[in-house]
């Protein structure tokens, strides 16, 4: 479904429980709650096939804006360093750094564990985190429209393809840093993940046949063996296998 912001995704899970009438229901990749875009859901005995579900590369459309970093990396913390707007040239060059494999530092703010808790519930409570780097993969980092002059960039539309596990927001702290400045994220937006395809989204909680319609089983889990899904009350149609286990 597209969620929209404001909502973070165990709310979509509950929402689709009661819509459809179905205790079990997951998701398979979280968006955080200031986030909009591609939320996979997986209802009924289908939530057994999250592990056949291609969730790879995902991609994302997002807003930078310069000059600050706050604690959250996103517009919803508190400022904590500022400094002057970076110029266009240092932005494209500190791009084109991360672009790879690279070692990346998890906000503060996420759900990472850290001694049995969550790293957000420690940075709430006061209690300094130190997060280990991370080695994820960046496929492409694009800078399209940019705020501003060309040496002083306020604000920057980016385009992100990316492997599991890269925080977006860590990007825009590291863009920001790389080129000499400060950065958090003010919009993030997902289009697409792995199989799903940007066509499948179901905007809100509409009627059950809506939103069957809008997912092909079989298109969207192309790897998943048809013993995997055979007991998941999946109907077959001449179009393919649909049926009320997958959202």
């Amino acid at each position: 479904m597209d969620k929209p912001a404001g909502i973070s995704s165990h709310d979509v899970v509950v929402a689709a429980r009661r819509a459809f009438a179905q205790p079990r229901v997951g998701h398979a990749g979280t968006l955080d709650p200031f986030a909009t875009g591609l939320l996979v859901l997986l209802a009924g005995r289908a939530t057994r096939l999250a592990r056949f579900l291609p969730d790879e590369p995902k991609v994302y459309e997002a807003l930078v804006r310069f000059g600050a970093e706050t604690g959250t990396e996103d517009p919803q913390g508190v400022v904590l360093r500022e400094a002057p707007l970076p110029a266009r040239a240092a932005l494209e060059a500190a791009a084109r750094a991360l672009v790879g494999t690279i070692d990346q530092v998890p906000p503060t703010f996420s759900a990472k564990h850290v001694e049995g808790a969550r790293a957000y519930e420690l940075a709430r409570a006061g209690i300094p985190v130190a997060l280990p780097a991370v080695r994820v993969t960046v496929h492409a980092l694009t800078l399209d429209a940019c705020e501003g002059a060309d040496d002083a960039v306020a604000r920057c539309r980016l385009s992100v393809t990316c492997g599991g596990g890269t925080y977006v927001r860590s990007l825009a702290r590291d863009l920001g840093r790389a080129a000499g400045s400060a950065a958090h994220l003010e919009a993030l937006r997902r289009l697409a993940a792995g199989a799903a395809p940007r066509t499948a989204w179901v905007r809100g909680m509409r009627r059950r046949s809506r939103a069957w319609s809008k997912f092909g089983f079989r298109t969207t889990v192309p790897e998943c063996p048809r013993t995997c899904w055979r007991g998941c009350s999946i109907r077959s149609t001449p179009r393919g296998p649909r049926g009320p286990d997958w959202v």
